[in-house]
């Protein structure tokens, strides 16, 4: 049974942008209960519950994101194909073709050669 290389390329162009949007939720939102704002006047204050997590989920957000955009990137190279290969594609393709007419002008020739010789 061939495999199907295009369902496992968008199931796993979905899971990476589900990974990323759910990793920057995660982050997100552990920022949003680590700290809150202030206004001030003219003037925005950000105030920390706990720090140390706070700087810890900023690093995750900035990893979710950094590692959402490589893996896309990645799997964007995967499917831009080499100078190499759409030649060979190409060639491919003639060759294809070339054999379907040699093909056709065989048969269109017996099919001929056979009329006369009835």
């Amino acid at each position: 049974m061939p495999v199907n290389y295009l369902n496992i390329y968008v199931f796993a162009i979905f899971g990476g942008l589900a990974a990323t949007v759910g990793g920057i939720f995660i982050c997100y939102t552990g920022m949003s209960e680590t700290s809150y704002l202030v206004y001030r006047g003219m003037e925005l204050t950000t105030y920390y519950l706990d720090k140390s997590r706070h700087d810890l989920y900023l690093n995750g957000l900035v990893y979710s994101i950094t590692f959402g955009i490589a893996f896309l990137l990645l799997l964007a190279v995967i499917v831009i194909p080499s100078p190499e290969h759409r030649l060979r594609v190409l060639r491919d393709q003639l060759k294809s073709m070339f054999l379907k007419e040699k093909l056709r002008m065989q048969k269109t020739f017996r099919h001929w050669m056979e009329s006369l010789w009835k």
